[in-house]
């Protein structure tokens, strides 16, 4: 799926499987994603403002430029893998150094 440069402001992605979904530069302010499944999912420049992701699942999630302020109930979430780099040149985060790298965006 291309929500690419979409609008989806408080879009309820509880519990979705977003494998492979691009989210490049989309709105996702106060989205619900909740336990939702985010694997290879782009969210380059995507704008997460208080987007609520407890329980949700981050793997090999793109996240060069994107705009975590706010975002909620990090502490809560499975954070197994992000890339703060590019497909080209991937600057991967594992585990722990995953979090920490988020926690210090929000």
């Amino acid at each position: 799926m291309d929500f690419t440069n979409a609008n989806i402001k408080t879009a309820g992605l509880a519990d979705s499987e977003c494998i492979e979904t691009m989210f490049v530069k989309a709105d996702l302010s106060y989205a619900n994603l909740v336990a939702g499944l985010f694997d290879e999912t782009d969210f380059r420049n995507a704008i997460l403002y208080n987007a609520d992701v407890r329980l949700a699942t981050f793997e090999q999630v793109l996240l060069q430029g994107a705009k975590l302020t706010g975002l909620r109930r990090l502490e809560e979430a499975f954070i197994k893998s992000i890339n703060i780099g590019t497909p080209e040149h991937p600057i991967i985060l594992v585990g722990e150094d995953a979090r920490q790298w988020l926690q210090l965006k929000v």
